[in-house]
């Protein structure tokens, strides 16, 4: 695999930074959807849903 610590590093900033600019009301939705995802791959047995 590879890679240094430098570009390691690099990535885990550049994903920080992707991660914290994330609007707070889609982070609010997805959280507040999860129960229905999961009662849906649940009724699913775990195939493949619209999610």
């Amino acid at each position: 695999m590879g890679g240094s610590k430098e570009d390691l590093k690099a990535l885990c900033d550049a994903a920080k930074e992707a991660w914290l600019a994330l609007p707070q009301d889609l982070m609010r939705k997805l959280i507040n959807s999860m129960p229905k995802r999961i009662r849906t791959v649940i009724k699913a047995k775990g195939w493949q849903t619209k999610y």
